[in-house]
Protein backbone atom coordinates (compact mmCIF):
# COMPACT_ATOMS: atom_id res chain seq x y z
CA UNK A 1 0.00 0.00 0.00
CA UNK A 2 2.54 2.10 0.96
CA UNK A 3 4.97 1.92 -2.35
CA UNK A 4 1.82 2.49 -4.41
CA UNK A 5 1.02 6.13 -2.46
CA UNK A 6 4.48 6.84 -2.80
CA UNK A 7 4.37 6.61 -6.84
CA UNK A 8 1.64 8.66 -6.65
CA UNK A 9 4.64 12.05 -6.40
CA UNK A 10 4.62 13.66 -9.34
CA UNK A 11 7.54 14.42 -11.24
CA UNK A 12 9.65 17.09 -9.08
CA UNK A 13 8.05 16.65 -5.98
CA UNK A 14 9.64 16.25 -2.73
CA UNK A 15 13.08 17.40 -4.49
CA UNK A 16 12.69 21.08 -3.66
CA UNK A 17 13.25 22.45 -7.28
CA UNK A 18 10.44 23.81 -9.80
CA UNK A 19 8.98 21.30 -12.07
CA UNK A 20 8.19 24.45 -14.38
CA UNK A 21 9.87 25.35 -17.59
CA UNK A 22 9.87 27.55 -20.03
CA UNK A 23 6.71 25.67 -21.52
CA UNK A 24 5.33 25.35 -18.25
CA UNK A 25 4.26 22.02 -16.90
CA UNK A 26 1.35 19.60 -17.14
CA UNK A 27 0.95 16.68 -15.51
CA UNK A 28 -2.72 14.09 -14.57
CA UNK A 29 -3.59 13.63 -11.42
CA UNK A 30 -4.58 10.19 -10.07
CA UNK A 31 -8.19 8.85 -11.12
CA UNK A 32 -8.95 8.18 -7.55
CA UNK A 33 -9.66 11.17 -5.26
CA UNK A 34 -6.37 12.92 -4.16
CA UNK A 35 -5.14 14.99 -1.83
CA UNK A 36 -2.39 17.38 -3.24
CA UNK A 37 0.12 20.33 -1.95
CA UNK A 38 2.28 22.27 -3.18
CA UNK A 39 4.10 25.70 -2.87
CA UNK A 40 3.35 28.24 -5.81
CA UNK A 41 4.81 31.02 -7.12
CA UNK A 42 4.01 33.36 -10.38
CA UNK A 43 6.97 34.64 -12.55
CA UNK A 44 8.48 37.83 -11.09
CA UNK A 45 6.21 40.66 -11.88
CA UNK A 46 3.44 38.81 -13.50
CA UNK A 47 0.43 36.57 -12.28
CA UNK A 48 0.60 32.56 -12.81
CA UNK A 49 -2.13 30.65 -14.16
CA UNK A 50 -2.90 27.28 -12.18
CA UNK A 51 -4.49 24.23 -13.16
CA UNK A 52 -5.69 21.87 -10.36
CA UNK A 53 -8.14 19.38 -11.12
CA UNK A 54 -10.63 20.14 -13.24
CA UNK A 55 -10.58 24.08 -12.70
CA UNK A 56 -8.02 27.07 -12.74
CA UNK A 57 -7.21 30.08 -11.02
CA UNK A 58 -4.84 32.48 -11.29
CA UNK A 59 -1.73 33.09 -8.86
CA UNK A 60 -0.70 36.46 -8.23
CA UNK A 61 1.55 35.93 -5.29
CA UNK A 62 3.42 32.94 -3.49
CA UNK A 63 1.13 30.46 -2.03
CA UNK A 64 0.92 27.23 -0.98
CA UNK A 65 -2.17 25.35 -1.72
CA UNK A 66 -3.70 22.63 -1.04
CA UNK A 67 -6.85 20.90 -2.77
CA UNK A 68 -8.79 17.36 -3.18
CA UNK A 69 -10.24 15.84 -6.03
CA UNK A 70 -10.94 13.38 -8.76
CA UNK A 71 -8.72 13.09 -11.83
CA UNK A 72 -8.03 15.92 -13.97
CA UNK A 73 -4.41 17.61 -14.20
CA UNK A 74 -1.97 19.93 -12.44
CA UNK A 75 -0.58 22.17 -14.30
CA UNK A 76 0.69 25.56 -14.53
CA UNK A 77 2.03 28.69 -16.53
CA UNK A 78 4.90 29.43 -18.05
CA UNK A 79 7.61 30.56 -15.37
CA UNK A 80 5.46 29.16 -12.59
CA UNK A 81 7.59 28.16 -10.20
CA UNK A 82 6.28 24.94 -7.85
CA UNK A 83 7.57 23.76 -4.91
CA UNK A 84 7.21 20.99 -1.94
CA UNK A 85 4.50 19.51 -4.44
CA UNK A 86 2.91 16.18 -3.01
CA UNK A 87 0.40 14.19 -3.52
CA UNK A 88 -1.42 10.96 -1.83
CA UNK A 89 -4.59 8.90 -2.05
CA UNK A 90 -7.10 11.49 -0.05
CA UNK A 91 -8.32 7.65 1.62
CA UNK A 92 -5.20 7.23 3.06
CA UNK A 93 -5.74 9.54 6.58
CA UNK A 94 -1.96 8.94 7.67
CA UNK A 95 -0.10 10.56 4.65
CA UNK A 96 -2.45 13.32 4.88
CA UNK A 97 -0.06 13.97 7.85
CA UNK A 98 2.65 14.97 5.03
CA UNK A 99 0.11 17.73 3.71
CA UNK A 100 -0.18 19.06 7.06
CA UNK A 101 3.71 19.40 7.90
CA UNK A 102 3.82 20.90 4.31
CA UNK A 103 1.65 24.02 5.03
CA UNK A 104 3.14 23.97 8.68
CA UNK A 105 6.54 24.35 7.20
CA UNK A 106 5.22 27.29 4.85
CA UNK A 107 3.52 29.01 7.35
CA UNK A 108 6.32 28.81 10.65
CA UNK A 109 8.79 31.69 9.89
CA UNK A 110 12.13 29.72 9.52
CA UNK A 111 13.54 30.76 12.90
CA UNK A 112 10.63 30.72 14.32
CA UNK A 113 9.33 27.07 16.75
CA UNK A 114 5.92 26.02 16.90
CA UNK A 115 3.73 25.13 19.96
CA UNK A 116 0.63 24.67 17.73
CA UNK A 117 -2.43 25.47 16.59
CA UNK A 118 -5.92 26.30 17.53
CA UNK A 119 -9.16 25.34 16.48
CA UNK A 120 -9.30 27.79 13.63
CA UNK A 121 -5.54 27.26 12.28
CA UNK A 122 -4.12 29.97 13.75
CA UNK A 123 -0.25 29.63 14.73
CA UNK A 124 1.17 29.95 18.06
CA UNK A 125 4.83 29.67 18.26
CA UNK A 126 7.17 29.98 21.19
CA UNK A 127 10.77 30.36 21.54
CA UNK A 128 11.90 29.59 24.68
CA UNK A 129 9.38 26.47 25.21
CA UNK A 130 10.02 22.86 25.50
CA UNK A 131 8.18 22.25 22.43
CA UNK A 132 10.75 23.81 19.82
CA UNK A 133 12.60 20.19 18.95
CA UNK A 134 8.50 18.34 17.58
CA UNK A 135 8.70 19.89 14.19
CA UNK A 136 11.73 18.72 12.96
CA UNK A 137 11.18 15.70 14.87
CA UNK A 138 7.85 15.65 13.17
CA UNK A 139 9.67 16.12 9.32
CA UNK A 140 12.09 13.79 10.38
CA UNK A 141 9.52 10.83 10.74
CA UNK A 142 7.74 12.07 7.77
CA UNK A 143 11.27 11.48 5.98
CA UNK A 144 10.87 7.91 6.52
CA UNK A 145 7.21 7.35 5.24
CA UNK A 146 8.21 6.79 1.44
CA UNK A 147 6.75 9.87 0.20
CA UNK A 148 9.29 12.31 -1.30
CA UNK A 149 11.70 11.76 1.36
CA UNK A 150 14.49 14.19 0.20
CA UNK A 151 11.97 17.18 0.59
CA UNK A 152 11.04 16.06 4.44
CA UNK A 153 14.68 15.82 4.92
CA UNK A 154 15.54 19.35 3.65
CA UNK A 155 13.10 20.44 5.79
CA UNK A 156 13.57 18.75 8.80
CA UNK A 157 17.35 19.66 8.65
CA UNK A 158 16.47 23.50 8.24
CA UNK A 159 14.43 23.31 11.33
CA UNK A 160 17.03 21.52 13.04
CA UNK A 161 19.82 23.72 12.58
CA UNK A 162 17.64 26.80 13.75
CA UNK A 163 17.10 24.96 16.68
CA UNK A 164 20.91 24.27 17.68
CA UNK A 165 22.27 26.96 20.63
CA UNK A 166 20.06 25.81 23.24
CA UNK A 167 21.88 22.94 24.60
CA UNK A 168 23.51 24.85 27.98
CA UNK A 169 19.49 25.35 29.12
CA UNK A 170 19.89 23.80 32.60
CA UNK A 171 16.40 21.99 31.83
CA UNK A 172 15.02 18.17 31.86
CA UNK A 173 13.31 19.27 28.54
CA UNK A 174 16.85 18.72 26.92
CA UNK A 175 15.87 15.16 25.85
CA UNK A 176 13.09 16.65 24.22
CA UNK A 177 14.40 19.28 22.92
CA UNK A 178 17.40 17.81 20.88
CA UNK A 179 16.55 14.28 20.86
CA UNK A 180 13.98 15.11 18.42
CA UNK A 181 15.80 17.46 16.09
CA UNK A 182 19.75 17.08 16.73
CA UNK A 183 20.17 13.34 17.62
CA UNK A 184 17.35 12.56 14.60
CA UNK A 185 19.91 14.68 12.21
CA UNK A 186 22.48 12.32 13.29
CA UNK A 187 20.95 8.91 13.47
CA UNK A 188 18.76 9.24 10.09
CA UNK A 189 21.63 11.13 7.96
CA UNK A 190 24.79 11.12 9.78
CA UNK A 191 25.18 14.89 9.93
CA UNK A 192 27.90 15.50 12.18
CA UNK A 193 27.00 18.83 13.53
CA UNK A 194 23.78 16.77 15.01
CA UNK A 195 26.01 14.75 17.09
CA UNK A 196 27.80 17.56 18.30
CA UNK A 197 25.06 19.43 19.12
CA UNK A 198 23.43 15.93 21.14
CA UNK A 199 26.49 15.40 23.15
CA UNK A 200 26.28 19.10 24.37
CA UNK A 201 22.81 18.85 25.21
CA UNK A 202 23.39 15.59 26.73
CA UNK A 203 26.37 16.69 29.00
CA UNK A 204 23.92 19.69 30.41
CA UNK A 205 21.27 16.68 31.14
CA UNK A 206 23.83 14.99 33.21
CA UNK A 207 24.19 17.87 34.86
CA UNK A 208 20.65 18.10 36.18
CA UNK A 209 20.69 14.70 37.12
CA UNK A 210 23.59 15.42 39.13
CA UNK A 211 21.59 17.58 41.17
CA UNK A 212 19.34 15.03 42.69
CA UNK A 213 21.28 12.57 44.01
CA UNK A 214 19.28 11.28 47.02
CA UNK A 215 16.44 10.08 44.50
CA UNK A 216 18.29 9.70 41.53
CA UNK A 217 15.90 10.93 39.59
CA UNK A 218 15.61 13.61 36.60
CA UNK A 219 14.32 17.04 38.40
CA UNK A 220 12.98 19.63 36.04
CA UNK A 221 15.75 22.22 36.82
CA UNK A 222 18.83 21.99 38.77
CA UNK A 223 17.25 24.82 41.55
CA UNK A 224 13.87 25.33 42.44
CA UNK A 225 12.90 28.37 44.77
CA UNK A 226 14.12 26.19 47.83
CA UNK A 227 17.52 25.24 46.63
CA UNK A 228 17.42 21.35 48.94
CA UNK A 229 13.93 20.81 46.84
CA UNK A 230 13.52 18.69 43.05
CA UNK A 231 10.62 18.20 41.26
CA UNK A 232 10.87 15.52 39.54
CA UNK A 233 7.82 14.91 36.62
CA UNK A 234 6.76 12.02 34.91
CA UNK A 235 7.60 13.31 31.37
CA UNK A 236 10.76 12.95 32.26
CA UNK A 237 11.18 9.38 31.36
CA UNK A 238 10.90 10.84 27.41
CA UNK A 239 13.90 13.07 28.24
CA UNK A 240 16.31 9.69 29.76
CA UNK A 241 17.12 8.35 25.58
CA UNK A 242 19.74 11.38 25.25
CA UNK A 243 21.16 10.10 28.05
CA UNK A 244 21.34 6.40 27.37
CA UNK A 245 22.86 7.53 23.55
CA UNK A 246 25.37 9.43 25.07
CA UNK A 247 26.76 7.00 27.67
CA UNK A 248 26.41 4.65 24.91
CA UNK A 249 28.61 6.36 22.49
CA UNK A 250 31.40 7.62 25.32
CA UNK A 251 31.40 4.24 26.99
CA UNK A 252 30.32 5.46 30.14
CA UNK A 253 28.80 2.38 32.31
CA UNK A 254 28.15 4.83 34.86
CA UNK A 255 26.13 7.42 33.13
CA UNK A 256 24.18 4.69 31.59
CA UNK A 257 23.28 3.03 35.72
CA UNK A 258 22.52 6.80 36.36
CA UNK A 259 20.20 6.84 33.41
CA UNK A 260 18.44 3.52 34.73
CA UNK A 261 18.47 4.60 38.06
CA UNK A 262 16.44 7.66 36.86
CA UNK A 263 13.98 5.35 35.12
CA UNK A 264 13.72 2.94 38.00
CA UNK A 265 12.91 5.87 40.10
CA UNK A 266 10.32 7.16 38.45
CA UNK A 267 8.71 3.92 37.65
CA UNK A 268 8.48 3.24 42.02
CA UNK A 269 7.78 6.94 42.77
CA UNK A 270 4.85 7.57 40.04
CA UNK A 271 3.57 4.73 38.94
CA UNK A 272 0.54 3.35 41.28
CA UNK A 273 0.03 -0.52 41.73
CA UNK A 274 -3.03 -0.43 39.42
CA UNK A 275 -0.62 1.33 36.59
CA UNK A 276 -2.08 4.64 36.42
CA UNK A 277 0.65 7.80 37.39
CA UNK A 278 1.00 10.62 39.54
CA UNK A 279 2.26 13.51 37.42
CA UNK A 280 5.04 15.37 40.02
CA UNK A 281 7.21 13.77 43.13
CA UNK A 282 8.93 16.34 45.43
CA UNK A 283 12.00 15.36 46.93
CA UNK A 284 14.52 16.40 49.19
CA UNK A 285 17.56 16.22 46.61
CA UNK A 286 19.94 15.22 49.06
CA UNK A 287 18.15 12.13 51.10
CA UNK A 288 15.37 11.55 48.37
CA UNK A 289 12.98 11.73 50.54
CA UNK A 290 9.44 12.32 49.22
CA UNK A 291 7.96 15.66 50.39
CA UNK A 292 4.85 15.72 48.57
CA UNK A 293 3.09 14.80 45.26
CA UNK A 294 1.19 16.79 43.11
CA UNK A 295 -0.21 17.56 39.54
CA UNK A 296 0.56 20.20 37.42
CA UNK A 297 -1.81 20.02 34.51
CA UNK A 298 -4.34 16.71 36.04
CA UNK A 299 -7.34 17.05 37.77
CA UNK A 300 -5.85 16.14 40.90
CA UNK A 301 -2.73 14.96 42.79
CA UNK A 302 -4.29 11.37 43.18
CA UNK A 303 -6.00 11.67 39.11
CA UNK A 304 -4.09 10.28 36.24
CA UNK A 305 -3.21 12.96 33.76
CA UNK A 306 -3.88 11.29 30.44
CA UNK A 307 -0.68 12.63 28.84
CA UNK A 308 1.45 12.25 31.85
CA UNK A 309 0.54 8.47 31.15
CA UNK A 310 1.29 8.43 27.74
CA UNK A 311 5.00 9.95 28.51
CA UNK A 312 4.76 6.72 31.63
CA UNK A 313 3.66 4.27 28.82
CA UNK A 314 6.50 5.66 26.26
CA UNK A 315 8.99 6.36 28.28
CA UNK A 316 9.13 3.11 29.84
CA UNK A 317 9.25 1.19 27.69
CA UNK A 318 12.20 2.70 25.62
CA UNK A 319 13.70 2.32 28.71
CA UNK A 320 13.41 -1.04 29.56
CA UNK A 321 14.20 -1.74 25.53
CA UNK A 322 17.52 0.36 25.89
CA UNK A 323 18.73 -1.15 29.04
CA UNK A 324 17.33 -4.76 28.73
CA UNK A 325 15.03 -4.27 32.02
CA UNK A 326 12.81 -6.59 32.56
CA UNK A 327 11.26 -4.41 35.71
CA UNK A 328 10.70 -1.37 33.71
CA UNK A 329 8.92 -3.58 30.76
CA UNK A 330 6.85 -4.91 33.86
CA UNK A 331 6.34 -1.76 34.88
CA UNK A 332 5.21 -0.46 30.71
CA UNK A 333 2.84 -3.00 30.88
CA UNK A 334 0.69 -2.08 33.69
CA UNK A 335 1.04 1.21 32.46
CA UNK A 336 -0.25 0.01 29.09
CA UNK A 337 -2.61 -2.09 30.93
CA UNK A 338 -4.51 1.11 32.40
CA UNK A 339 -4.93 2.60 29.26
CA UNK A 340 -6.51 -0.37 28.07
CA UNK A 341 -8.77 -0.57 30.90
CA UNK A 342 -9.81 2.75 30.94
CA UNK A 343 -9.98 4.00 27.50
CA UNK A 344 -12.89 5.19 26.80
CA UNK A 345 -15.44 3.65 23.80
CA UNK A 346 -13.73 6.75 21.71
CA UNK A 347 -10.30 5.41 21.25
CA UNK A 348 -9.43 8.99 22.72
CA UNK A 349 -8.25 9.16 26.60
CA UNK A 350 -10.08 12.22 28.37
CA UNK A 351 -8.05 14.72 29.40
CA UNK A 352 -7.65 13.13 32.63
CA UNK A 353 -8.40 9.34 32.71
CA UNK A 354 -10.58 10.36 36.18
CA UNK A 355 -12.00 13.43 34.25
CA UNK A 356 -16.53 12.78 34.05
CA UNK A 357 -18.00 11.55 30.81
CA UNK A 358 -17.92 14.01 28.32
CA UNK A 359 -14.85 15.86 29.49
CA UNK A 360 -12.91 17.19 26.86
CA UNK A 361 -10.40 14.37 24.82
CA UNK A 362 -7.29 14.69 24.34
CA UNK A 363 -5.72 13.61 21.00
CA UNK A 364 -2.09 14.55 22.23
CA UNK A 365 -2.30 12.14 25.40
CA UNK A 366 -3.58 9.42 22.47
CA UNK A 367 -0.90 10.02 19.87
CA UNK A 368 2.10 9.35 22.73
CA UNK A 369 -0.13 6.65 24.02
CA UNK A 370 -0.07 5.12 20.48
CA UNK A 371 3.29 5.34 19.45
CA UNK A 372 4.51 4.56 22.80
CA UNK A 373 2.11 0.77 22.21
CA UNK A 374 3.56 0.34 18.72
CA UNK A 375 6.92 0.24 20.58
CA UNK A 376 6.16 -1.83 23.29
CA UNK A 377 4.43 -4.43 21.30
CA UNK A 378 7.70 -4.49 19.05
CA UNK A 379 9.75 -4.81 22.53
CA UNK A 380 7.43 -7.72 23.37
CA UNK A 381 7.69 -9.43 19.68
CA UNK A 382 11.62 -8.84 20.18
CA UNK A 383 12.18 -10.19 23.64
CA UNK A 384 14.82 -7.93 24.59
CA UNK A 385 13.20 -7.22 28.19
CA UNK A 386 12.53 -10.44 28.59
CA UNK A 387 8.98 -12.08 27.84
CA UNK A 388 5.52 -9.99 28.44
CA UNK A 389 2.64 -11.02 29.97
CA UNK A 390 0.71 -10.13 27.22
CA UNK A 391 2.10 -9.57 24.50
CA UNK A 392 -1.13 -9.80 22.04
CA UNK A 393 -2.83 -6.76 23.78
CA UNK A 394 -0.75 -3.50 22.46
CA UNK A 395 -0.86 -3.71 18.62
CA UNK A 396 -4.35 -3.92 18.37
CA UNK A 397 -4.69 -1.20 21.44
CA UNK A 398 -2.47 0.48 19.21
CA UNK A 399 -3.94 0.26 16.20
CA UNK A 400 -7.49 1.66 17.69
CA UNK A 401 -6.31 4.78 19.43
CA UNK A 402 -4.46 5.29 16.41
CA UNK A 403 -7.51 4.82 14.15
CA UNK A 404 -9.73 7.11 16.38
CA UNK A 405 -7.48 9.78 16.10
CA UNK A 406 -6.96 9.58 12.31
CA UNK A 407 -10.55 9.71 11.95
CA UNK A 408 -10.15 13.41 12.80
CA UNK A 409 -7.98 14.18 10.70
CA UNK A 410 -9.32 16.35 8.09
CA UNK A 411 -9.81 15.29 4.51
CA UNK A 412 -10.28 18.63 3.25
CA UNK A 413 -7.82 21.59 3.21
CA UNK A 414 -6.50 22.38 5.90
CA UNK A 415 -5.67 18.79 5.09
CA UNK A 416 -4.41 16.27 7.76
CA UNK A 417 -5.77 18.65 10.45
CA UNK A 418 -6.10 17.05 13.53
CA UNK A 419 -7.57 18.83 16.51
CA UNK A 420 -8.67 18.46 20.08
CA UNK A 421 -5.51 18.42 21.61
CA UNK A 422 -5.67 19.49 25.73
CA UNK A 423 -2.39 21.57 26.37
CA UNK A 424 -2.74 23.18 29.52
CA UNK A 425 -6.90 22.91 30.31
CA UNK A 426 -7.93 26.00 30.98
CA UNK A 427 -4.51 27.73 31.75
CA UNK A 428 -4.05 28.95 28.48
CA UNK A 429 -7.15 29.68 26.18
CA UNK A 430 -6.61 28.33 22.63
CA UNK A 431 -5.06 25.60 23.86
CA UNK A 432 -8.18 23.08 24.64
CA UNK A 433 -8.99 21.85 21.33
CA UNK A 434 -5.76 22.55 19.44
CA UNK A 435 -3.18 20.56 17.26
CA UNK A 436 -0.40 20.56 19.21
CA UNK A 437 3.08 20.25 17.73
CA UNK A 438 3.98 17.24 19.67
CA UNK A 439 0.93 15.60 18.95
CA UNK A 440 1.57 16.02 15.58
CA UNK A 441 5.06 14.40 16.11
CA UNK A 442 4.05 11.04 17.62
CA UNK A 443 1.08 11.00 15.40
CA UNK A 444 3.68 10.47 12.37
CA UNK A 445 5.76 8.13 14.32
CA UNK A 446 2.54 5.93 15.44
CA UNK A 447 1.92 6.04 11.34
CA UNK A 448 5.04 4.58 10.58
CA UNK A 449 5.47 2.12 13.07
CA UNK A 450 1.84 0.87 12.36
CA UNK A 451 3.11 0.50 8.83
CA UNK A 452 6.48 -1.31 9.84
CA UNK A 453 4.23 -3.81 12.26
CA UNK A 454 2.03 -4.68 9.29
CA UNK A 455 4.39 -5.01 6.40
CA UNK A 456 6.13 -7.59 9.26
CA UNK A 457 3.23 -9.79 10.60
CA UNK A 458 0.39 -8.59 8.20
CA UNK A 459 -1.93 -7.47 11.26
CA UNK A 460 -2.55 -5.43 13.99
CA UNK A 461 -2.60 -8.26 16.23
Amino acid sequence: MLAAVAALALAGAGCGRSPASARGYSRPLPAKAWALSADVTPPAGGVGILRLGRGTRRIAHAEHVEAVGTGGRFAVSAGTRVGGLLVTLRADRGLLLLHRLAELQSRVPPGGFLLGTDARNRLHLDAGFWTRGFLAGALWRASALGVSPGLFRRWALARTRANLGAEGWRTHDLGFLYGESSLAAWQRTGWRPGRASALRAARGLRAVLASNPGAGTLPTRPKLPSRTEADTIVDSLMNLPLLVWDARVRHDARARAAAARAARGVARLLVRPDGGTTQSVHLDRRTGRVLFRETHQGLRADSTWARGQGWALYGLTVAAGELQARGLRARAEAVAGFVRRRLPASGIPRWDYDAPAGALPDTSAGAVSAAGLYRLAELCASGRAGRCAHPGWWAPLAHRMLAAILARASTRPPLGFIPDGVGTHGKTAWDDRAELSYALDYTVEAVGRQRAWLQRHGTAR
